[in-house]
């Protein structure tokens, strides 16, 4: 009957959360979560494990590790792999056993403390949990009446259903790791409950009907998980840490920290005080949407005082703001410049004995006669005979 209870009580509360997940947007837009995207937690666990029986316990040893992710700030699931090995004894009688276990369990874990909203992040967690999962052990006896008859031997138990509870404290040390302290005891389904130390006290009036295995342990969690694919922003820690009003808090800090609306404008520039970065203004004078008094063509000279507000680029301005354009330039000015190049040009100086080789005087005579006349010193008719001699024609 309990374990029954149990079942229907885990199937419960996934149901509930599985309702909650499907619950539809208000009325009046989409909803705005303030759980952010966190991070998932893996953990080692190690300890000292014994065993609850009809035997004396003796500490053992187990470990084993786990992985754990926040449904919400208070409920979180965490699915967990233990290897242990324990001894019981009974040395009055001589009986002893030993055992040797594994086993992997899904557990829901609730957060106590964080009901409370009075820091951002928990320094300390405490945690409740309980699971259900599935174990395979082994005991070796000696000295301990079973059924069959014997007294020595090994009871390989086969695969086995299993259910657990325990409590613990966590303590955060920084925001990627944590240290926890649990205790957990796991009983067996079916006829290996009461063999985890190979006695059931056959024939005899007694019995504990159950054995139990405790497992006190110490876990060394850390924290796992960059930025959300969706959002792309960065995953805060395990939502079991943190304040499930942090964010109501934040959003609520920020409405507070903003002003008080005034519309005083001081300067009559349209641009009320709360945002003008220039108060006083000269009246009249034209001003940006910060309230500084504009200056369109940059030129240093504001344009209520600019007689050019919009001067051309790149030429020097007087005191009024007008631009010093260079007047443009005429027929005349063109003319005067060619003018001056022109006789600035020195010509060379001919020479009255020159000598020009390869001329055709038959082609060339009436142009050699325009050099002649062009060129003062240059032989006449007289000296025909003689130019003729040296190539002149």
């Amino acid at each position: 009957m309990t374990v029954r209870k149990l079942v229907l009580a885990v199937l419960f509360i996934s149901a509930t959360f599985g309702l909650s997940a499907q619950e539809p947007a208000p009325a009046g837009g989409a909803y705005r979560s303030f759980t952010p995207a966190d991070q998932w937690e893996v953990g080692l666990h190690a300890g000292v494990p014994f065993i609850q029986g009809d035997l004396d316990s003796k500490l053992g040893f187990g470990g084993g590790l786990h992985v754990r992710k926040s449904l919400d700030h208070i409920f979180s699931i965490r699915a967990s792999a233990l290897y242990a090995k324990a001894k019981s004894e009974d040395a009055t009688n001589n009986r002893s056993s030993e055992m040797s276990w594994f086993s992997g369990s899904g557990q829901l874990v609730v957060t106590v403390n964080n009901f409370r909203f009075n820091k951002p992040y928990r320094k300390i967690a405490v945690n409740v949990f309980a699971g259900l999962g599935a174990t395979k052990f082994k005991t070796d006896y000696t000295n301990i009446l079973q059924e069959d008859g014997s007294e020595d031997g090994e009871i390989d138990n086969d695969l086995a259903g299993m259910f657990e509870v325990g409590a613990g404290l966590g303590f955060r040390v920084s925001p990627k790791f944590n240290i926890g302290l649990e205790y957990t005891a796991t009983s067996v389904f079916g006829e290996g409950a009461d063999l985890l130390d190979a006695s059931n006290n056959f024939g005899r009036d007694v019995t504990t009907f159950r054995d139990f295995l405790h497992y006190p342990h110490i876990t060394l969690n850390f924290n796992l998980g960059g930025t959300d694919k969706k959002t792309g922003a960065k995953r805060s820690e395990p939502l079991y840490w943190a304040n499930p009003m942090a964010q109501v808090s934040d959003a609520i800090a920020a409405l507070e920290a903003r002003p008080v609306y005034d519309p005083t404008d001081t300067d009559g520039d349209g641009i009320i005080d709360m945002i003008d970065q220039e108060k006083e203004s000269p009246a009249g004078a034209r001003v940006d949407t910060k309230g500084v008094t504009l200056d369109s063509d940059m030129d240093k000279v504001l344009d209520y005082k600019d007689k050019e507000p919009y001067s051309p680029p790149g030429y020097p301005v007087d005191a009024n703001g007008v631009a010093q354009v260079p007047k443009p330039i005429t027929e005349n000015d063109v003319n005067r410049i060619v003018d001056a190049k022109i006789a600035a040009i020195k010509f060379p100086k001919m020479e009255a004995n020159w000598f020009m080789p390869l001329v055709n005087f038959d082609q060339l005579q009436y142009q050699l006669q325009r050099i002649r006349q062009a060129v003062p010193g240059c032989p006449g008719d007289e000296k025909q005979s003689e130019h003729t001699r040296y190539g002149y024609g």
